[in-house]
Order: structure tokens, then sequence, then C-alpha cells
């Protein structure tokens, strides 16, 4: 069993449970969008395009889809509470203790959760692996459409640019490990519980 991609906030990267719609036709959970707005950005956090107004407007029919689909998936719904509880710990212990022995979120590709080889930002803000990203686009021309952000599906252009000094400090990373001897979790989200329950358990292996 799957989440519906579109039900994933981007910026939160949790099930939304109280959407909001910005004057770009975005959705996002208000907590996230209405901080993003509250320190100082006018921009879509996904394009960096200048909004016409920071108005959020509640997605009623989206929240209510999203309800009908976690009511009939009350198993499912619960597990990713507890699997998202812990990403939110993952991410504050990497925050607060950077010298500690679990992989940085900011080392995964948000689409395949992956400890990224060659980080790129892409044209919709976000940061992929360039492997994956250009299988993306060839997936994306193939199928005779345009090209589209990976995690909003949102229209944009191929054009990246490297991030050089993130790349580099994941290749300090992968260097320190591998003369630990530790294994390096390679765990695939794909939207699957299943998925994500593999990578906390590699990062789980990974602390101290």
């Amino acid at each position: 069993m799957e989440v519906p991609r579109d039900m994933i906030c981007p910026l939160s990267r949790e099930i939304m449970i109280d959407p909001v719609c910005t004057a770009s036709g975005h959705n996002y959970e208000r907590e996230w969008i209405q901080g993003w707005f509250d320190t100082g950005h006018s921009t879509n956090p996904l394009t960096g395009e200048v909004l016409t107004n920071t108005t959020l407007t509640p997605s009623i029919a989206f929240r209510n889809a999203i309800r009908d689909f976690l009511d009939s998936n009350a198993v499912l719904a619960n597990e990713m509470k507890g699997l998202q509880k812990k990403l939110r710990q993952a991410q504050s212990m990497v925050q607060s203790n950077p010298g500690t022995r679990v992989v940085d979120i900011r080392f995964l590709d948000k689409t395949t959760w992956c400890i990224m080889k060659k980080p790129v930002r892409a044209a919709d803000g976000n940061v992929y692996d360039q492997a994956p990203l250009e299988m993306h686009f060839r997936n994306c021309r193939a199928a005779g459409g345009q090209i589209t952000s990976p995690i909003s599906g949102a229209p944009m252009g191929e054009e990246c640019e490297a991030e050089t000094a993130l790349g580099k400090e994941i290749a300090s990373f992968l260097q320190n490990w591998g003369e630990a001897s530790s294994p390096i979790p390679e765990a695939g989200l794909h939207g699957s519980v299943q998925d994500l329950s593999k990578m906390f358990s590699a990062l789980d292996d990974l602390e101290d």
C-alpha cells in the first residue's frame, strides 16, 4: 500500500492534516507554509517564483479526501504516524548533534531516499541525485509530456546546478564510514511504509 504522493506536504514530507492552497495552486500543510511566510518569504518554496499574494485557502475537498483515505487505511495511517515521528527525531538528532553517527537527512535523495552520489539543485528548487533525476526527465519525454517536478508534479525546466559543497560533505561522510567499516543505508522509499521502515532500521543500526 502506498500513500498518494499529492497527500504528502512538499515541506514536511508528511501526510497533510490541514492542507491549504497558495496563490500558485500548490497544497501544503498549513503550519509549514505559514511558517515559510512568517519568516519573510513571499515565494513558492517549490519553484522560487514570487507569489502574487500569501493568502492561504483551505483545501476542504482535498482535506476530506485525505481523511477518507486515512479512515479506510487505519493500519497504514498508524504506521505512517510512527515512522514520521522517527523521521522528526532523526532530523532533530542530526541538527543538535552534528557529530552523531546517523545519516544527515540532507544526504538523501527525496525520491529514492538513497544517499546521493552527485547532488544537483533542479529548477523546482529541490536537491536530487543526478542519475535518478535524469531518468525522471527521460521518462517524462518518453511519455510525450512536459518535464515535471518529481516531488510536486508541477512543470519545470531541465536546468540543474551542481551542489558542490553538499557533494563534498557526502563524499567525506562516505569516506569516514568506509574507514569505520560500517554499513551505509541504501533503502528506497517510493512512498511505501515497508520501505520507509527499512530506511529507519538502517538509520537505527548506525546510531552509537
